[in-house]
């Protein structure tokens, strides 16, 4: 998957809540903070300036979300429909604490 320095939605959505998952950046690659939880993409999904903060600079990660679950990915994880664990990249407010996460037919 092709990641740049700033918001755009990618092909992929999540089959849980079904809204399309976001990479959020300011410049060099970035992650969530602590502080993120299944309240704060619930309610900021979407909302590009209040998700920036609560990023944070990170060389080798890069913050995804959507409006269930967040992740910071170093590298490729798996995507799958019938779920994968949300830990230790980030968390999830879908059962099991796992992400529904998958690529838009074209």
């Amino acid at each position: 998957m092709f990641l740049n320095y700033e918001h755009r939605n990618t092909t992929e959505f999540c089959f849980f809540c079904f809204f399309s998952i976001n990479i959020i950046n300011l410049g060099p690659r970035t992650k969530w903070s602590n502080n993120v939880d299944y309240i704060f993409v619930r309610n900021y999904g979407g909302v590009i300036e209040r998700l920036k903060d609560e990023l944070i600079v990170s060389n080798r990660h890069t913050a995804y979300c959507c409006q269930c679950a967040w992740q910071n990915i170093e590298g490729k994880k798996m995507l799958s429909a019938f779920g994968i664990p949300s830990l230790p990249e980030g968390g999830s407010g879908a059962p099991g604490e796992n992400i529904f996460w998958i690529k838009k037919s074209i």
